[in-house]
């Protein structure tokens, strides 16, 4: 009876790292896409160029990505950490817990981007004159102000929980530890990008990186989880011994 109990405790957790591991290549594969689309529709160099993009496809396909590809993150996050809180339970929780704030910041602001920025007021400036478009285009510029003040805590709260959840599968062998350095990789990035906001040099670096380390790092995490998942016995299969 403890067998078949534990057989099925171990099919639930089967099922989340099942999830989470294609929750993790999922993320992968749309991070590349998001990094990518900004060279179809080309990246604005001014506020006014930014203006003029609302309506284009590809911008507002990235945006949606952006926005949409946030859940599959944290839903890798989930896994990774039900996998790591044994091996080291501080980092583990400590590393979703900054996850959750960093979704949280990131659905509220990327909400308030898609619904209120660019579906009300960069809409209304078609129609609006005067004074009435002069106070919509500050509040544009309030909104992308904040959110540009925001992206180092979301940065900085992104890239410790990389680290943490690296630190927690340190010492692992095979695709575990592709995924700790994976993972450790995406930790420096956060740091490089950082830097390039202060660095002009290092920004060429920033991009080349996140257009090579974000994706893959996700795609390999999801992989990593994929394989504990078929390591863990179905129920009803024969176990060993």
């Amino acid at each position: 009876m403890e067998r078949v109990d534990a057989e099925h405790s171990l099919a639930r957790w089967r099922g989340l790292f099942l999830a989470s591991g294609a929750a993790g290549v999922t993320a992968g594969v749309v991070t590349l896409a998001i990094v990518i689309l900004p060279y179809i529709y080309g990246r604005p160099a001014s506020f006014e160029e930014r203006l003029d993009l609302h309506g284009n496809t590809w911008y507002t396909l990235g945006l949606w990505l952006s926005y949409l590809n946030i859940f599959p993150i944290l839903l890798a996050a989930l896994g990774l950490a039900a996998y790591c809180v044994r091996r080291s339970p501080g980092a583990a929780l400590s590393a979703i817990l900054l996850l959750v704030f960093y979704g949280a910041t990131e659905l509220i602001g990327r909400s308030i981007m898609i619904f209120t920025r660019e579906n009300r007021w960069v809409d209304s400036l078609r129609s609006a004159e005067g004074d009435a478009r002069a106070e919509t285009i500050e509040l544009i510029r309030a909104f992308d102000a904040t959110w540009a003040g925001a992206f180092p805590l979301i940065l900085i709260t992104f890239s410790l929980s990389a680290f943490l959840f690296a630190w927690a599968l340190r010492g692992g062998a095979g695709l575990q530890r592709t995924a700790s350095w994976a993972l450790f990789a995406a930790s420096a990035l956060g740091a490089v990008t950082f830097a390039a906001a202060y660095l002009a040099e290092l920004g060429p670096l920033a991009s080349w990186g996140y257009l090579i380390v974000q994706p893959s790092s996700r795609v390999i995490v999801g992989l990593f989880l994929l394989g504990v998942a078929r390591s863990i016995p179905h129920p009803h299969e024969p176990t060993a011994g």
